[in-house]
């Protein structure tokens, strides 16, 4: 399947989802979208289309094009950026939950990580080829 098939198809089947879920356990959210100005539009954009248009695109094409297994590690790379993005650009406070959850997703990422390979354990982490 193509990249932005697989982009529009979720989106098509995860909108609803949402809209229900918003629905029905927050209060305010009209208003909180009128409200957010341009920064509000901006950041809605860059959602949009920097990160799921592009950024979602490029990396299933990336998983088309290279073994998972190499490709997987970046993504722990997201929410690293991210919670410094937060802290560096909107202020956000580092304090002791963030960091028991960072610590918390990093074992049970290593955890996946590390375990042996059941269905192919003689597999090779790299292709000839995708070198």
């Amino acid at each position: 399947m193509k990249p932005m098939r697989l982009q529009a198809w979720i989106g098509l089947i995860s909108a609803p989802l949402l809209f229900i879920g918003t629905a029905a356990f927050e209060t305010g959210q009209a208003e909180a979208v009128l409200s957010g100005g341009w920064m509000f539009m901006a950041a809605l954009a860059f959602t949009v289309l920097l990160v799921n248009v592009f950024g979602h695109g490029v990396f299933y094409y990336v998983l088309q094009k290279y073994e998972t297994t190499l490709v997987a590690p970046l993504t722990l790379l997201a929410p690293l950026i991210g919670v410094i993005s937060g802290i560096l650009l909107t202020g956000d406070h580092f304090g002791w939950r963030l960091a028991f959850g960072g610590v918390l997703t990093l074992i049970g990422a290593g955890i996946v990580a590390s375990r042996p390979n059941r269905q192919l354990p003689a597999a090779a982490l790299v292709r000839e080829e995708s070198l």
